[in-house]
């Protein structure tokens, strides 16, 4: 009962500060203003990099991060300022039609929501703008599980402008302060979306973009998409290069931070080079990144090393490295590297205790996810001698991973 008696005075004195706030959303500006010129193209990939590439999550910076389903709505504490709470829902919906996002809108304090609106009465943290904060959560495959939109209700001003732009955070925006945007806080006083906004947001939204790509990789692929809507043509950014100046100081930032012992950059730099993502296809190049990575703990990279040595994709084949480097990141439940080591010990091997071990890291791949993981889990067990086939299910079914590394822990934490 005590507790309960706290949070109904919590809710009066919100209720109080909440009272006189249809007042401040009166004659809400226009969504966007069209007084401000769309920013040199440039400035707008720049812009792209600092409200996508830039962002941290989990520990991870430089991964795409946007929403894949429909966005669950709910509000907290909605008595407090019905009439501020009555606002965010339009505004969500209005703002996520441009990147052509469902909003779906759920009953107060329904616990499957995935944005939720809270009234509070306390000083803002998250990407908080004083009158409001979004409090922004992704998995480690960039789509966006959550997001907090807290509103002050002891602030003074108006709530429109901080609402859109803790909306454009809840969306996957960041700040792109050199450019006229709502998000910049170069220009404190917008409260409408600019056309740079919404050229931003179109462009994550932007099929050709997914959640999870890297940093160098979005960027190739955005200049394309700026082109488009501000009206150049697509050709010239192939036949003129446009963006290049943007691409390569990025480059520069990633590798000076990845020769400072920057794990992910490295990584990043890896995949960069060895796909050709905004640089020359370097196979070589993009391994000996991948391979800086994987050599700091790294799983994912490690990973990539081992396909590369065992295959002999940009190294000369080196099975000891291969095997190696897959084993390790295996043993840390690193799915790509299980499927891959079961693989290559299946093709490789002759006798039954070889073979057992190969179905023992293809049962593990299934267990994890892996999309072939069942296909050669089968192909393998049909190979197998009953009572080897027995020990590698029991064996696989006492196996624990070994701890995960630091960057482990950040690449996969929510």
């Amino acid at each position: 009962m005590r507790g309960k008696s706290r949070r109904l005075a919590a809710l009066a004195v919100l209720a109080w500060l909440g009272a006189c706030d249809a007042a401040r959303l009166a004659e809400a500006p226009p969504l966007i203003d069209e007084r401000h010129a769309v920013a040199p193209f440039d400035d707008l990939l720049f812009a792209f990099d600092w409200v996508t590439g830039r962002i941290e999550q989990g520990g991870r910076t430089g991964v795409l991060a946007r929403w894949e389903g429909p966005i669950r709505f709910t509000v907290r504490d909605r008595i407090a300022s019905p009439s501020i709470a009555a606002s965010v829902l339009p505004e969500l919906k209005r703002i996520a039609a441009i990147a052509n996002v469902e909003v779906v809108e759920l009953k107060d304090e329904d616990p499957g929501a995935n944005f939720v609106v809270a009234m509070t009465s306390s000083s803002m943290g998250g990407t908080g703008t004083g009158n409001c904060a979004a409090r922004v959560a992704a998995e480690a495959s960039g789509r966006l599980r959550l997001v907090t939109l807290e509103i002050n209700l002891a602030s003074r001003g108006g709530f429109t402008g901080c609402i859109r732009h803790e909306i454009l955070h809840g969306l996957g925006l960041g700040h792109p302060h050199a450019i006229p945007s709502i998000l910049s806080y170069q220009f404190p006083d917008l409260a409408s979306l600019t056309r740079n906004d919404v050229i931003l947001l179109k462009s994550l939204y932007d099929p050709v973009l997914r959640p999870g790509f890297y940093r160098l990789a979005t960027l190739d692929r955005a200049r394309n998409l700026i082109a488009r809507q501000t009206g150049v043509n697509e050709a010239e950014v192939t036949r003129r290069d446009l963006g290049r100046p943007v691409l390569d100081r990025i480059r520069r930032e990633m590798t000076e931070e990845a020769e400072k012992g920057g794990v992910f950059a490295a990584h990043q730099l890896g995949n960069a080079y060895f796909f050709g993502h905004a640089v020359a296809v370097d196979h070589a190049q993009g391994v000996a990144w991948w391979k800086r990575a994987a050599d700091a703990g790294f799983s994912e990279a490690a990973w990539r090393v081992a396909r590369s040595y065992l295959r002999g994709l940009g190294v000369p084949v080196d099975l000891d490295a291969g095997r190696r480097y897959a084993t390790e990141a295996a043993r840390r439940d690193h799915q790509g590297a299980q499927f891959e080591l079961a693989e290559w010990l299946a093709a490789e091997s002759k006798d039954p205790e070889s073979l057992g071990e190969a179905l023992v890291w293809a049962i593990l791949a299934e267990r994890g996810g892996h999309p072939e993981g069942a296909r050669l889990r089968g192909e393998i067990a049909r190979r197998v001698p009953e009572a080897r086939r027995r020990e590698a299910e029991a064996s696989a079914a006492a196996w624990r991973p070994a701890p995960r590394t630091a960057i482990d822990a950040a690449w996969r934490s929510p």
